[in-house]
């Protein structure tokens, strides 16, 4: 059991997700790993999203303009419902690296 932790393998590793902090449990509802269907909605997003031409913008957070934290936000927002904090230092901070 994951009590507090969602998973998402997207190129070989995975990341663990600590769903039990205040931002991250804010909209999620399960203390789960993510499903099969969650993490094909956040890479589908995540690709559809990196081939729409929306500009870099530094601390850009909307479709009018991302920055690489932003959007993952955006993504994991959007595609799964799970709220992550804005800045890679603290979103770096909410996973665990799992080799």
């Amino acid at each position: 059991e994951n009590n507090g932790t969602s998973s998402s393998n997207t190129t070989g590793s995975t990341t663990t997700i600590n769903t039990s902090t205040s931002s991250a449990s804010a909209s999620t509802s399960t203390s789960s790993a993510l499903s099969s269907s969650q993490r094909s909605a956040i890479v589908a997003l995540a690709n559809t999203l990196a081939n729409s031409n929306i500009p870099y913008v530094y601390g850009g957070s909307s479709l009018s303009g991302f920055d690489c934290s932003g959007l993952v936000q955006y993504v994991y927002a959007n595609a799964a419902g799970i709220t992550l904090s804005r800045t890679t230092t603290t979103q770096a901070a909410e996973m665990t690296q799992i080799s």
